[in-house]
Order: C-alpha cells, then structure tokens, then sequence
C-alpha cells in the first residue's frame, strides 16, 4: 500500500519546526510503513488539489484529501 496525501498548509505542514517528523502524512507514513506521495503546498485552492489529484494514475494507494 503506498498513501497520497494532498491538501493546503496544514497538509504541507507549514507552520511546524520539523515538518518531515512533526506534519501528519509523515507520521502516517512512518506508522503504516509504505510510501507517500505527498502533493500538499502552502496556498492551494480546492480547484488546485482537485486538478492536482485528479492527474495522478492510483494503484494500491490509500488517499487522504
């Protein structure tokens, strides 16, 4: 199973120290053990993370928007 994360700054973890230890699709990550993809950016608009999402090919992949 790999996971895809995508979403705004909260996503991306903007405001965090350590965003690579701290931001939640890391930790889900390091829990579940697979790999992430994550697509997340400081700024984005629904209609960015719906095109954004929308253009990725998913096999095996558990989403969190």
């Amino acid at each position: 199973m790999n996971l895809y994360t995508n979403g705004c700054s909260y996503v991306w973890g903007d405001e965090l120290k350590d965003r690579e230890n701290e931001a939640f699709p890391f930790l889900l990550k390091k829990r579940l053990g697979c790999e992430l993809i994550n697509d997340a950016q400081c700024g984005s608009n629904n209609q960015q993370i719906l095109r954004m999402t929308l253009s990725r090919k998913f096999d095996n992949h558990f989403v969190i928007i």
